[in-house]
């Protein structure tokens, strides 16, 4: 933790100091970060505002930190724009000290769906492996619960198919390592697979 870190965590037991410095750190946050990713798009401003449907001016204006009119839909067009997910969320003081001491171009820097990682092509033998999870789950093992999609036959295979290699499912359970999981403990409630 930096000597500046230190003096905060004193400043922040006076409320009204502890909220200034979260509503300034929120819009330098939120300013560079645009920037930045902008910069890692190689766009300019002008490249920018076409892509969400503004004018340069606006990009300019939303790049400055002192910029404090913050809108969620505003923050939507620049999320879809830049091909990125927007979170918003309420986060207790003490993430502000460790956002506060990490705050570089680096910890800013979030690829767009198309660099992602998580949404890269798999190597052929790990589609492979993948594809003999799906081939051996029968589809009448799993449905999607709790989910806005479709629970059709394609998004059961799909869902089997987006599986680790290592985890099977039977029944509602699943192993890996000869160690048996509940699938409630693997997957989020919406993506949930249910005997």
């Amino acid at each position: 933790m930096s000597e500046l870190t230190k003096n905060l965590r004193e400043e922040f037991k006076d409320k009204e100091t502890r909220h200034i410095y979260a509503e300034d750190f929120l819009n330098t946050l939120i300013a560079t970060q645009l920037k930045v990713l902008r910069e890692d798009h190689e766009w300019t401003q002008t490249q920018l505002a076409q892509e969400a449907g503004m004018q340069q001016e606006r990009i300019s204006v939303l790049e400055n930190i002192n910029y404090e009119s913050w809108s969620v839909k505003t923050l939507k067009r620049l999320a879809k724009a830049l091909d990125v997910r927007l979170s918003i969320k309420f986060e207790s003081f003490g993430s502000f000290l460790k956002d506060f001491d990490s705050f570089n171009r680096e910890t800013l820097q979030c690829p767009s769906f198309e660099d992602d990682p998580a949404f890269q092509e798999k190597s052929a033998e790990d589609a492979a492996s993948s594809a003999a999870i799906a081939s051996s789950t029968p589809a009448s093992h799993l449905r999607l619960i709790n989910s806005p999609m479709m629970t059709t036959a394609a998004t059961q295979r799909s869902l089997a198919f987006s599986l680790p290699v290592a985890l099977e499912i039977e029944s509602g359970k699943a192993t890996t390592a000869n160690q048996p999981l509940s699938v409630a403990e693997t997957t989020p409630s919406m993506y949930r697979a249910t005997a």
